[in-house]
Order: structure tokens, then C-alpha cells, then sequence
């Protein structure tokens, strides 16, 4: 079994043999990090690229901007 798991925002701590929610509020830094990478992994997966950027604009900013706000739903 894992150490840490995240779910639905909440960090649970595994001690013994079940899990424990740690209300402790995130570190700034390593939120930042995580939501930077679920952006760019889900705009890799979905193909938005500087290639699509180049091309039409406003289908870029479009796809970042849900991908952004999809992305943010793992922190509530």
C-alpha cells in the first residue's frame, strides 16, 4: 500500500493499515510544481502544441483555458 495517497484533493497519510486525511494546508511551492505538470501532461495528451499556437490563436488560447480550468479542479 501507498504512503500517501491524493484524493479528490486531500492528502491521506496510511498509518497502520488504513488512512488518515492530513489537513495540513499544501506547500505553495510544490502545488505550483504539480499544477504546472497536470497542464502540460493534459495539453501533450489533447495536442495542443506551438504548432497549433502558430496556426489559429484563438483555438489555443480556447484549449489552454479549459485545460487550465480542468486542472485546477485537483485543488478544491
Amino acid at each position: 500500500m501507498k504512503p500517501v495517497i491524493y484524493e479528490r484533493g486531500i492528502r491521506y497519510e496510511l498509518r497502520g493499515e488504513q488512512y488518515y486525511p492530513c489537513f495540513a494546508p499544501p506547500e505553495p511551492d510544490n502545488e505550483k510544481e504539480t499544477y504546472d505538470l497536470i497542464v502540460r501532461q493534459m495539453a501533450e495528451a489533447q495536442g495542443i502544441d506551438e504548432a497549433l499556437k502558430a496556426r489559429d490563436q484563438m483555438a489555443w488560447v480556447g484549449a489552454m483555458n479549459n485545460i487550465r480550468s480542468a486542472a485546477r479542479e485537483f485543488f478544491r
